[in-house]
């Protein structure tokens, strides 16, 4: 009985420790998405891409069916760098889902969309990271989707 006991315990200590890095790793990617969504909601974009790490060719897709757009990383910093065209964004959303593996998460946001104190519209955000060992865990994409 010892002997299967100690067979079985480098297997508990490895297995305790990936749930340990998942769990700090969900943490790191809790606090990145809520750096983004607060530089949206300052209008700071310099905090939107302190927390992105998007490649040239970025697209950020967004719309309703059947009619989606994209626009380039530069196209949404724009967007969300000036208060004057957008207004006073409050995009109220939650934090659902996280799925890992590896380097990579997939992360569901439900939101809530006001303007200037109006609701606007209501959609999901699913947004993808990825992990490198020099700048941790980065958003490189992000499709949301629009209904009233």
């Amino acid at each position: 009985m010892n002997r299967f006991f100690l067979l079985l315990l480098p297997a508990f200590f490895f297995f305790q420790g990936k749930a340990q890095s998942a769990s700090s790793d969900t943490l790191v990617i809790r606090e990145v998405i809520t750096g983004f969504f607060k530089g949206m909601h300052e209008n700071d974009t310099n905090l939107v891409k302190q927390n992105c790490c998007f490649a040239p060719d970025f697209k950020h897709i967004s719309g309703k069916m059947p009619r989606f757009r994209q626009e380039s990383f530069q196209g949404f910093l724009d967007f969300v760098g000036n208060p004057k065209y957008l207004g006073k964004i409050d995009e109220r959303n939650t934090i659902g889902s996280i799925q890992l593996s590896g380097p990579m998460a997939v992360v569901w946001c439900p939101y809530e969309f006001y303007m200037d104190g109006k609701y606007s519209h209501k959609g999901v955000n699913s947004i993808t990271l990825i992990k490198s060992g020099r700048e941790g865990w980065k958003i490189c994409g992000l499709i949301d989707t629009r209904e009233k």
